[in-house]
């Protein structure tokens, strides 16, 4: 039996987005407990090695907009880059894991995350520049 996703609406809880699932079409019997609360993550990650000026940041835009991710990327000025993630859990882990091998001119040393809280505060993913 196929659910039915409404659009995004953003009136959850904590304020961020809530995706409502209709069993099986919006307004027909739907069941207590149908409405699922949209459960997105959210993880910083820092990556170390030859990452700048080898097109790093617009190779992970690339990915995460394909991916449906939100955030941003940018250069640090210790040479490291520094990104932020938001979206659905295993499109995150895809792009993170993107992060770990890089373009082909890219080297990567080193890839750390910290997992925050999610907030939805983003609308698309972007570039920044300092």
């Amino acid at each position: 039996m196929k659910l039915y996703r409404s659009p995004v609406t953003r009136n959850g809880a904590s304020g961020g987005p809530v995706h409502r699932l209709w069993w099986p079409l919006p307004g027909i019997n739907k069941p207590p407990g149908a409405e699922l609360q949209y459960m997105g993550v959210r993880v910083r990650v820092w990556i170390s090695g030859l990452v700048q000026g080898v097109g790093f940041r617009w190779a992970v835009e690339d990915e995460a907009r394909a991916e449906g991710v939100t955030g941003w990327i940018k250069n640090l000025p210790d040479g490291r880059v520094e990104a932020l993630f938001e979206g659905d859990e295993m499109a995150v882990r895809r792009v993170v894991e993107f992060c770990r091998r890089g373009p082909p001119l890219a080297r990567i040393d080193d890839v750390r995350t910290a997992l925050e809280a999610y907030s939805g505060e983003f609308d698309d993913f972007s570039i920044k520049r300092q």
